[in-house]
């Protein structure tokens, strides 16, 4: 989409300003079956409203939605193949 915004004040000044907002469809996240045990899997901790994972002793946890928070035992690839980013503060 573009879109152009446009600011007026009472003294009559006028700014334009053009942006272009791309909008891209949420990924779902999909539960995941194991037969065999998998190497190099964690514990995390998902947000589904802001799509960014964490380790479960990260801040972050204690304040996340019950709602939004789902605790998964996977790969890091894994998880970030199902469009999450890692948490800028614990850094899983």
């Amino acid at each position: 989409y573009y879109l152009t915004v446009v600011a007026c004040d009472k003294n009559g000044n006028r700014v334009e300003r053009e942006f272009s907002l791309y909008v891209r469809e949420k990924p779902v996240p999909q539960e995941t079956t194991y037969t065999q045990p998998v190497s190099n899997a964690h514990d995390y901790v998902l947000n589904t409203n802001t799509y960014v994972f964490h380790y479960p002793s990260c801040r972050h946890v204690k304040r996340m939605s019950s709602s939004n928070r789902r605790d998964v035992h996977m790969t890091r690839e894994e998880v970030t193949n199902m469009g999450f980013s890692s948490c800028g503060t614990c850094r899983p």
